[in-house]
């Protein structure tokens, strides 16, 4: 009885051991997701544009699946990844997870799914988004260019955004609206990600907490793309 006792609770201990680990692993995945995305974008020739701008952003939002549908009622959601690029020395910092969501109303049916980037090329652009609620199309004094595949994306004849949205999008949908679209902190991954409960600004600006599993995503937004 005494073995089987022993048994059960080293088997309660390890699923306690466990399950932090495997919460882990969900939040490693959109990381490596939000790194497949960069990665996509910066080799198209649809989408160069943005290799000349992550050289000047503060931050970027990275959202690897974005999903919208919709038949009458619609609406689009997805979580991301929100990274500082600490100017004086051209590094990217630690990512904070975000939930994007947005809602609408219109006669639309079908489904789409996009992965998107948001490059803030104001610092006000990004204290908006380390704001607890960020609203696109709502906040004066914050300028969105939504730039699709094309020459659009690789022109950005809009220089005086702050925000840029560079997108890629499959399905039903022609094109994507960010008007109305809310980012929030996501604090629950946040803590399983890193172990303690900080908050988005404590990780983004300060770095209070560091982990090695996104140190790929970092790097791939600095590292040189060959051109043919």
């Amino acid at each position: 009885m005494k073995r089987l006792l022993h048994a059960i609770a080293v088997l309660l201990v390890a699923a306690g051991l466990a399950t932090p680990a495997l919460a882990q692993e969900e939040e490693q995945v959109l990381i490596d997701r939000a790194k497949a995305t960069v990665d996509r974008l910066r080799i198209d020739p649809d989408y160069k544009k943005i290799n000349e701008l992550l050289l000047r952003a503060h931050g970027a939002l990275i959202v690897p699946e974005l999903i919208k549908a919709g038949f009458i009622l619609g609406g689009e959601g997805g979580t991301g990844v929100l990274l500082r690029r600490d100017a004086d020395i051209g590094r990217w910092g630690y990512p904070a997870f975000y939930n994007f969501g947005a809602g609408s109303i219109g006669l639309q049916f079908g489904v789409s799914v996009s992965e998107v980037i948001f490059l803030f090329m104001t610092k006000e652009g990004l204290e908006l988004a380390m704001s607890d609620k960020m609203k696109f199309g709502a906040d004066a004094g914050v300028a969105v260019a939504n730039l699709g595949g094309g020459a659009e994306a690789s022109t950005t004849t809009n220089l005086e955004a702050d925000i840029y949205a560079f997108y890629r999008s499959q399905g039903a949908y022609v094109g994507v609206s960010f008007e109305g679209a809310v980012i929030v902190p996501d604090q629950d991954r946040i803590e399983r990600y890193y172990g303690t409960r900080y908050t988005s600004r404590q990780i983004v600006y300060e770095e209070a907490a560091r982990n090695g599993g996104a140190d790929a995503l970092r790097d791939a937004l600095v590292k040189p793309i060959e051109t043919p």
